[in-house]
């Protein structure tokens, strides 16, 4: 099949009606007809019904736009990555972080691509890691960091690091270094409402114990609970990343947690739709700072470093 005449065919579809069309890709008409008369001769079907108002897709001509719209797609981004190759990326794309990581990924990861890839035009939404899939579904976001779990079929999740969760409260005096499922049942907290993946995870496991959280407040932002639990005897569950740089400068404490112990494990994710130089450079970029700040700061290691998308 003719390239160039299926692009005449997809130019003609979109218009609805071959004088637009023609106009839009600076031919003449009668030579366009002529080229959409050679393709229908060759696929053996007709493409277009023609009326008064101009022209409208077959069934073959719908079963072919979708094949055109995939092939036309297709070479832009193949032509926007080998042009690529010879220069810096010229790209906007989204990226979803977790409140829980991006006091410590956004910073270094700005400067970094704002350093190395000044062509790369960055938005980033901070939500709740379900908010954040479903952001990703709908498109509003090209890249996100979630939480692992049960990925919709659309999804292409890596694994990006596992991450212990604590038990953070302001540092006191009293001997405790590690935190059981009993010992939390009496604990104060604030925590965040219950489609949370922390609180998930807390409850089914100490609900399998016949243990409760004591929940005392429910506030859906991590900031504000680091604030409450710094200045209060409340205390909160938190993975170790989202805390790592209070607890080196002593403002708060992370116990352990054990019997059960806890994890959250992190996720690098993408639609599969759009996965073109741009954003595998946000991608890599993404997948070295957390290694670096993980090493850095302490966090539980990767289980497995990332693949590159």
């Amino acid at each position: 099949m003719d390239f160039r005449r299926l692009r005449y065919f997809h130019a003609v579809a979109k218009a609805g009606s071959f004088s637009r069309a023609a106009t839009e890709i600076d031919i003449a008409q009668p030579a366009l007809s002529r080229q959409i008369k050679q393709l229908e001769d060759e696929l053996g079907a007709l493409l277009f019904y023609r009326d008064g108002r101009g022209v409208h897709l077959t069934p073959a001509g719908e079963l072919l736009i979708a094949f055109a719209d995939s092939m036309i797609d297709g070479s832009a981004r193949v032509a926007r990555e080998i042009r690529a190759l010879g220069g810096a990326p010229q790209a906007s794309l989204s990226l979803g972080v977790l409140p829980s990581l991006s006091t410590a990924l956004l910073e270094p990861l700005v400067v970094r691509l704002h350093e190395r890839h000044p062509g790369i035009r960055l938005n980033v939404r901070e939500a709740m890691s379900g908010t954040m899939m479903n952001l990703l579904q709908d498109g509003k976001v090209d890249i996100a960091v979630v939480y692992e779990g049960r990925m919709p079929s659309s999804i292409v999740a890596e694994h990006l690091l596992a991450d212990a969760v604590c038990l953070v409260r302001r540092p006191r005096q009293d001997g405790i270094a590690s935190v059981s499922g009993a010992m939390l049942e009496r604990l104060p907290l604030v925590m965040p409402c219950r489609n949370h993946g922390i609180r998930q995870l807390a409850e089914t496991q100490l609900t399998a114990r016949n243990l409760r959280l004591d929940v005392r407040f429910e506030i859906d932002s991590v900031p504000t609970m680091k604030r409450l639990v710094a200045t209060t005897d409340l205390a909160t569950l938190l993975t170790y990343g989202a805390v790592a740089e209070e607890v080196r400068t002593g403002e708060l404490e992370a116990l352990p947690l054990v019997e059960p112990a806890l994890e959250r494990r992190l996720a690098l994710a993408t639609s599969g739709v759009r996965i073109d130089a741009a954003n595998r450079i946000v991608v890599r970029a993404v997948q070295s700072v957390v290694h670096e700040i993980a090493q850095s700061q302490h966090w539980t290691a990767p289980a497995r470093f990332a693949r590159a998308f």
